[in-house]
């Protein structure tokens, strides 16, 4: 990349409520303590944290998105319970594994912890789960257990920055693997204009083939988290969008599971809901493809919503922040009525390169987004 990166700004310092890694350690031993006390009382041990994946423990925050309740409900997982035994052991496992990382300061990735003892955790999504909840029951961002997961998402465009071993990452290169610690990266610096997250890989791949990238309305950072995204993705996007003040644009399927990976960009997500400061962006702007661009631009290929797509639209319906957005719900209520759906390379049966040569500098330039 030949032109000068205009925008930089020195890293925030690091935030004063989250603690150090000596504090949760000390955590972790004071939850230790309880359940040897439990035990000497002739009680089952047992773990208490907030229940992560219910809607009466968060409240809709407008400038903040999904944020947890003061005092939300808790889950008791016991080793008093046959429900609840296994995942007690489980727990046990992985927070004796976070002891041990935080005391001689290293890393594992959760893949590794899986990998440790296959046979006992039975799936990768168990071990995901448990260091999530792991998290919500120390209070503490999972980043600080020093528990890392593997990146799926991918980036490409005017952006570079210095991983945490100090190699410098640039964008420009071509399409580049996400950090796996992006709060550890530095030196960020930016020349584009706005930041444009793709909901799928293959559309990401058009657009940078395509060569949008190399023209005046695609001076951006190139962003997709293939489908749903994962937390580094998310957290990249969140930095991207406060540290460099860049305007964060979506381009996500006209479908419930679009709109989904859109909010979740968006006001954090049911799960993560304590994370959200670090994770959200309320500010994004839905590009496209909206509902309505169905009708205005006489796409083809719309097939009918399938039962998944319907209980997904409902649920969608009942969130708190589609009742906050007048516009957003405006169009789920277009996919209810018409009951048809359609994908952003739907656009392309409008022409080859119309996705970037018109559609998306236009929808920009005209403010086509909502």
């Amino acid at each position: 990349m030949s032109h000068q990166f205009a925008r930089f700004k020195p890293l925030p310092p690091p935030a004063t409520n989250v603690p150090d890694r000596i504090a949760i350690v000390l955590k972790i031993e004071a939850i230790v303590q309880s359940l040897i006390k439990q035990i000497a009382n002739d009680e089952p041990p047992c773990f208490v944290y907030d229940r992560r994946h219910d809607w009466e423990n968060v409240v809709y925050c407008h400038r903040r998105g999904l944020v947890r309740k003061d005092n939300p409900a808790k889950t008791v997982t016991s080793f008093g319970s046959a429900a609840s035994i296994r995942k007690f052991a489980l727990m046990l496992k992985v927070l004796s594994k976070v002891h041990f990382l935080l005391l001689t300061n290293t890393k594992s990735t959760k893949r590794h912890i899986f990998y440790e003892d296959v046979a006992l955790f039975g799936s990768q999504a168990i071990v995901d789960s448990i260091v999530e909840d792991i998290a919500c029951m120390l209070q503490v961002p999972r980043r600080c257990l020093n528990i890392v997961a593997t990146s799926k998402g991918v980036f490409a465009g005017h952006i570079r920055f210095r991983d945490p071993s100090g190699n410098l990452v640039d964008g420009s290169v071509g399409t580049t693997l996400m950090p796996t610690d992006v709060s550890g990266i530095s030196e960020l610096a930016s020349s584009a204009s706005y930041v444009l997250v793709v909901e799928k890989d293959a559309s990401f791949q058009k657009i940078r083939d395509d060569g949008f990238l190399d023209t005046s309305a695609g001076r951006c950072v190139l962003i997709t988290g293939k489908g749903f995204p994962d937390v580094n993705t998310r957290e990249f996007v969140r930095r991207l969008h406060v540290e460099l003040q860049l305007p964060v644009y979506a381009l996500v399927d006209a479908d419930p599971y679009g709109v989904e990976i859109l909010c979740v960009y968006a006001y954090g997500s049911l799960a993560m809901a304590s994370e959200t400061d670090s994770l959200a962006v309320p500010g994004i702007r839905w590009l496209g493809v909206h509902p309505t661009d169905m009708e205005k631009f006489r796409l083809k290929n719309c097939p009918p919503l399938n039962h998944g797509d319907k209980s997904k639209l409902r649920d969608l319906l009942s969130r708190p922040y589609v009742d906050a957005n007048c516009e957003w719900k405006k169009q789920l209520l277009v996919l209810e009525s018409t009951q048809r759906k359609a994908e952003i390379q739907s656009l392309c049966g409008i022409g080859q390169h119309f996705l970037t040569e018109s559609y998306i500098p236009a929808k920009i330039r005209l403010g086509g987004w909502i």
